[in-house]
């Protein structure tokens, strides 16, 4: 089995309108018991509520990858919803 721990930290009024997120996830692992911290970070606006990810470094220019992610919920009649990512 695997075991991940979370560490979070957030600022709000950092910046105007955004969310600022930081954290640590480490997860064990089975062979030779050793575990592996991944950082995570995040920056969320609050007016859409889309968000800003640090996913990854590229191996040869060291630059990091940057994903923009918005979740959509449409609600119908009852407790009919469906959510667009």
């Amino acid at each position: 089995p695997v075991t991940t721990l979370k560490l979070r930290k957030s600022w709000h009024k950092v910046i105007p309108g955004a969310i600022i997120r930081v954290g640590a996830d480490f997860e064990t692992q089975t062979m030779m018991g050793t575990g592996v911290w991944r950082l995570r970070g995040c920056l969320e606006d609050k007016l859409i509520g889309g968000r800003f990810s640090i996913k990854g470094k590229k191996s040869r220019s060291g630059g990091a990858l940057i994903e923009y992610s918005k979740s959509w919920l449409f609600s119908g009649a009852g407790s009919l919803a469906t959510r667009f990512n």
